[in-house]
């Protein structure tokens, strides 16, 4: 079954520069009010795991629930871009 909208979840790694994004291949949510709630109920295990994948201590870091499709147009226009 195909998805009518995606919604996925980043997150921004407080622990650096703030450069480093974090973005969940899992869950994928059918509405931004479903992945809210879901950040809310589980923001201490999120913030863990980010932080875990990226060899710190644990931090508090931020959260988005972003539409799957606009992220993905808003990469390929960015890696387009010459360096």
């Amino acid at each position: 079954m195909m998805l009518k909208e995606a919604w996925i979840l980043l997150s921004l790694w407080m622990g650096g520069f703030g450069h480093e994004y974090y973005i969940f291949d899992s869950p994928k949510f059918t509405s931004k009010r479903s992945c809210v709630i879901y950040v809310m109920q589980h923001h201490r295990a999120l913030d863990m795991h980010v932080s875990k994948q990226f060899g710190t201590e644990f931090i508090n870091n931020k959260f988005w629930c972003v539409e799957a499709e606009a992220l993905r147009k808003r990469l390929d226009e960015v890696k387009a871009i010459p360096l």
